[in-house]
């Protein structure tokens, strides 16, 4: 809510709003509400304009720059809610330590993974183990659940849901679903046990999305 009292910055009289008149300068300091709608003719200031636009940061304002009655003079050099509203976007700009030494693990993670799921699933083949399709299928697990596919919604079209059951849905014209059993029933996946399942609905997917 606007002020119902105004300074002159001639005299630092205080007077009215109603009785402001057209041209006349106003002093408007740190921390105080804008009384009037007017336009800034000397001086820089960061005003906080939540009340109206739902800016939740200031904005600055400089000569010739309009300001709006029921707004705050801010003053960013010695306001603490602009101090802080500058520290929170300093923040989000920079990395903590613990991103950084995620960051540098990144670069050896990738290499790491494909490197183990090689070696399943080529150590069965070296020693002569039988279920080599069983080591091959766990080899695309470890790959697949360590190193995910970058999602693109955008991509997605006859998107479904089944409660209960999971989701389906067709990326690039090829089908997709995800879910549990029931889900793969409806694929028209081979069922019998559960093990067996998991394979194939996995290698299923493998074959939809690479």
């Amino acid at each position: 809510m606007a002020p119902q009292k105004a300074v002159l910055a001639e005299t630092g009289e205080e007077v009215e709003v109603d009785k402001v008149e057209l041209n006349t300068i106003l002093a408007v300091k740190a921390g105080e509400t804008i009384p009037i709608d007017g336009i800034v003719v000397n001086g820089q200031c960061e005003v906080d304009e939540k009340t109206l636009t739902g800016e939740s940061f200031p904005v600055s304002k400089q000569t010739d720059s309009t300001v709006w009655a029921g707004t705050i003079n801010l003053n960013a050099e010695d306001c603490v809610v602009a101090k802080m509203a500058k520290l929170v976007e300093a923040a989000q700009n920079s990395k903590s330590q613990t991103q950084r030494f995620i960051d540098r693990c990144a670069q050896y993670y990738t290499p790491a993974v494909i490197i183990i799921s090689a070696a399943i699933a080529l150590l069965p083949l070296a020693f002569q183990v039988h279920d080599k399709s069983r080591w091959f299928r766990l080899a695309l697990v470890v790959l697949v659940s360590a190193c995910p596919i970058e999602p693109s919604p955008d991509n997605v079209v006859d998107f479904q849901n089944f409660p209960g059951e999971g989701i389906h849905g067709k990326i690039d014209g090829r089908a997709i679903y995800i879910g549990n059993k029931r889900i793969a029933a409806r694929a028209g996946c081979k069922t019998g046990n559960a093990r067996n399942l998991k394979g194939y609905w996995l290698t299923n997917l493998l074959d939809h999305i690479t």
